[in-house]
C-alpha cells in the first residue's frame, strides 16, 4: 500500500489546498533543549489565477492537515494568520487577468501570548504548572470588551467562554507542577505572560509549546521522568531517517559542575565535586523565580546530574514520511508532538552511538502535495530526567529488581 501526504490548507474554514504552490513550511517548538519557547509558525504561497483576489485577512484561521493512513485528516499546524503579501507575477497583458502569488504567515497562540499584559494585581507563590495556568488563562482568555459587549454578538445560545477563548484549554497545561515560584507583586503596568511563562517553565524545568491543533501546552518536569520510567519511547529506526540528516556531535559546552542559582531574595552557588575533578571547574549563573533556598537547591542539584558530563548529541532527524511502508510509524510520527519521548533505533557505529533515548525539542514539516518530511529536533533524554524521585517509582519495585551496587546519586531510570 503507498501512501501520499495529500495536505490540505484551510483558512477561515475555507479549503485553499488547490491555490497553494509547492512547500507548506512548519515549525514548532524550540530549537534545543536550553532555547526560550517560540510561537510556531506556518508559511506557504497561493496563486491567484483569476485575479479577483483570495479574500484572505490578518487574523484568519489557518489550519494545515494531513492524512494518515486510512484517509483521516490530522492536524499538524493551527494558527492565526499574521501577514498576508501579494506578488503581481502576471500583469495580464497577454493574459488578460492579472495574477499574483499571495504569500501567507501564521502564527501559534503563543505569538498572542506574546501581545498582552496581565496579573496586574500580582500573583500568590505557587507551583510552576499552577503559575503557568494563570498566565496562560489571563493571557488568552477573551475579555468582555472582545465581544463587542453583547452575548450575542460572541456568537451562538451555545457558545460558551471555553469556545470564545482560542488557544486555552487548561488541561493541557500540568498542574501543579513540580517547583516552587515566588509571587509576582502588584503592577499596574502588569507583565508580559510569555516572559513570565519562559522564566517559570526554566525554573520549573518544562517546557511551554504550541499543539498542532491550536492550543497553548506546558509539560512539567515529571512529565519527562514519568516517560522515562515508564519506557514509553516512541521507537524510531535509523532506517527510515535521511542519512543526511544524521549528524552526532558532543560539546564542552553542555558540561556545567558549578552553577549560580539566583532566587527570590537571594542567590547561591552549588557544584558536583566529581564532575570539577574529572573536567574543571566549569560554571554557568541562572537566573529563575524559585521561590527560596531549599528549592533552588533542589533545582540546581537536578541540573548539575544532567550537565555533569559530556553527552552526545543529535540534533537533527530527518524522515521522509511518503517513503514509509510502516503505515502504523506513520501514523504514530504524524501524531508526535513536542515533548514526546523517542529512542533513535540502530545508529550506525560511526556516529559513536547506537540507540539514542530522546525528548522531542521542536517539530518541522516540508509538505507538498507528493511529498512529506517531518525534521524533529531532539535532545538526549539525560538532559531532562534528572534523578529519580520517589513520587515517580514503581510502586511494585523492590530492591531485588535493581542492581545490588546502585545507589540513589546514579540513578536515572528505573
Amino acid at each position: 500500500m503507498t501512501w501520499a501526504p495529500v495536505p490540505t490548507v484551510s483558512i477561515a474554514g475555507l479549503d485553499f489546498t488547490d491555490d497553494a504552490l509547492e512547500t507548506v513550511r512548519i515549525e514548532r517548538g524550540r530549537t534545543d533543549v536550553f532555547a526560550e519557547p517560540r510561537a510556531g509558525y506556518a508559511i506557504c504561497e497561493l496563486i491567484d489565477l483569476t485575479g479577483a483576489g483570495l479574500g484572505i485577512d490578518v487574523l484568519d484561521t489557518f489550519q494545515v492537515s494531513i492524512a494518515d493512513q486510512l484517509g483521516v485528516y490530522r492536524s499538524v499546524f493551527t494558527g492565526k494568520i499574521s501577514d498576508v503579501s501579494s506578488s503581481l507575477y502576471d500583469s495580464g497583458e497577454v493574459s488578460g487577468v492579472p495574477a499574483a502569488i499571495v504569500t501567507v504567515i501564521a502564527v501559534g497562540p503563543l505569538a498572542k501570548v506574546n501581545r498582552r499584559n496581565v496579573a496586574t494585581a500580582g500573583l500568590a507563590a505557587s507551583k510552576d504548572g499552577t503559575r503557568i495556568a494563570a498566565l496562560i488563562e489571563d493571557a488568552l482568555g477573551a475579555s468582555w470588551e472582545e465581544t463587542l459587549g453583547t452575548w450575542a454578538t460572541v456568537g451562538s445560545a451555545t457558545t460558551t467562554w471555553a469556545t470564545v477563548d482560542e488557544g486555552l484549554d487548561l488541561t493541557l497545561i500540568d498542574q501543579p507542577g513540580v517547583f516552587d515560584i515566588s509571587a509576582l507583586a502588584a503592577d499596574p503596568q502588569g507583565y508580559n505572560p510569555l516572559s513570565q511563562a519562559y522564566l517559570t517553565s526554566f525554573s520549573g524545568r518544562g517546557i511551554l509549546y504550541d499543539t498542532p491543533d491550536g492550543f497553548v501546552a506546558y509539560g512539567d518536569a515529571d512529565r519527562r521522568e514519568a516517560a522515562a520510567a515508564a519506557n514509553s519511547y516512541l521507537p524510531i529506526p535509523a532506517a527510515v531517517i535521511v542519512s543526511s540528516s544524521l549528524k552526532s556531535s558532543s560539546s564542552a559546552s553542555d558540561i556545567v559542575n558549578r552553577v549560580g542559582v539566583t532566587f527570590a531574595g537571594g542567590a547561591a552557588v552549588y557544584s558536583s565535586a566529581e564532575s570539577i575533578l574529572n573536567y574543571g571547574v566549569l560554571a554557568r549563573e541562572f537566573q529563575t523565580n524559585l521561590v527560596d533556598a531549599d528549592t533552588a537547591a533542589a533545582w540546581a542539584l537536578d541540573y548539575l546530574e544532567d550537565h555533569a558530563a559530556p553527552i552526545l548529541n543529535l540534533p537533527q532527524v530527518g524522515i521522509r514520511l511518503d517513503g514509509l511502508t510502516d503505515l502504523d510509524l506513520l501514523d504514530d510520527l504524524i501524531d508526535l508532538d513536542v515533548n514526546d519521548p523517542v529512542v533513535i533505533e540502530d545508529l550506525p557505529v560511526t556516529l559513536g552511538v547506537t540507540q539514542l533515548p530522546a525528548f522531542v525539542e521542536g517539530i518541522a514539516w516540508r509538505l507538498n502535495r507528493l511529498t512529506a518530511e517531518l525534521i524533529l529536533t531532539v535532545s538526549d533524554a539525560e538532559l531532562s530526567i534528572g534523578s529519580v524521585r520517589w513520587d515517580l517509582v514503581a510502586p511494585n519495585l523492590t530492591w531485588d529488581d535493581v542492581s545490588a551496587t546502585l545507589t540513589w546519586q546514579d540513578a536515572r531510570s528505573l
